[in-house]
């Protein structure tokens, strides 16, 4: 939990698609942690440490060693937003593994083993909100926002 020393949650990748004019749709794609967990294996297998901020070891210092995730005492991959935002990644870690492994009953992080997978699938019925047609025009609109800000 945030501010604990032991992991209690994986990095609960979550993904949303919304719908935009045109072909590509806006996708978000992330962990709830600062980094995958795929990352900081390539590290480890590569003899590399990890850049300052991803990980903990099992006492809750920071540590760049990859090493501590996969021996005994166990570290952890820190929350999305690190040592000072942390408790918003973690909660957004807790509302994943309750939609995917409490809803769907097949369990959460600490009673499954690693290689359980649960998924959440929510589709939302957007003409049951508005117009599909004025919903996309907002979309562009935002879409165009954002490119004149990069």
């Amino acid at each position: 939990p945030w501010g604990g020393t032991e992991s209690r949650l994986a990095t609960d990748p979550m993904a949303i698609g919304i719908p935009a004019p045109g072909d590509d749709p806006v996708v978000i794609d992330m962990t709830t942690t600062v980094v995958a967990e795929g990352k900081v294996r390539l590290k480890r297998n590569r003899g590399e440490q990890t850049p300052d901020g991803w990980l903990q070891d099992a006492a809750g210092h920071p540590t760049t060693d990859p090493t501590v995730l996969y021996e005994a005492p166990y570290g952890s991959i820190l929350p999305l937003g690190g040592a000072t935002a942390g408790h918003k990644g973690y909660g957004l870690a807790l509302a994943v593994d309750i939609l995917c492994g409490v809803l769907s009953g097949n369990g959460y992080d600490a009673i499954i083993s690693p290689s359980t997978m649960s998924h959440f699938i929510m589709a939302i019925d957007i003409a049951a909100f508005r117009p599909v047609e004025e919903f996309k025009a907002m979309m562009d609109e935002m879409i165009d926002y954002w490119e004149k800000t990069i």
